[in-house]
């Protein structure tokens, strides 16, 4: 199973959402997890993942399905020193057992080896693939053959909201 994960955030709380699919072409969720989380972590530039990895984490704890992939909204490397950034500390955090692509909407600093653009749809407008625990053109795969006639697939966004 792959599991679709996302946090938003309202003042000092947060809502984690984790969407399960069976199989990356899925046009709807094989099942759904919600979770409050009463006080979260202030944002702080450049370390995103102090704020968001105690949500997923929380979230991820409810899930009874085995997870053959996590997809987060962000980066896994945030350059092509292997920086993590949110994937990549989520991969250490399961000992790298679990892989994990991240997909972003906007980049982080310049495009480098370890991340690879993607169009989808009739959008001119990349989406930013990197990944971990999985090579990189498969990630990118994985993440063009989601369903959705749009730049950000379907499920994910059906997760981001």
């Amino acid at each position: 199973m792959i599991v679709l994960l996302d946090v938003h955030y309202r003042e000092n709380e947060a809502h984690a959402a984790a969407g399960v699919i069976d199989r990356w072409s899925a046009d709807r969720p094989y099942r759904t997890y919600q979770h409050r989380i009463a006080e979260v972590a202030p944002y702080e530039p450049g370390a995103f993942y102090k704020r968001e990895m105690p949500c997923l984490i929380e979230t991820m704890a409810q899930i009874e399905e085995e997870i053959d992939c996590m997809v987060v909204d962000g980066f896994v490397w945030l350059n092509g020193d292997k920086n993590p950034g949110l994937g990549g500390h989520l991969y250490e955090y399961y000992r790298e057992f679990i892989p994990i692509i991240g997909v972003a909407k906007t980049p982080y600093g310049e495009p480098h080896l370890l991340c690879e653009l993607l169009l989808r749809g009739d959008s001119q407008v990349p989406l930013y693939v990197t990944a971990a625990g999985i090579d990189l053109p498969t990630a990118v795969s994985c993440i063009r053959d989601m369903s959705g006639p749009y730049r950000f697939p379907t499920l994910l966004k059906l997760t981001d909201q």
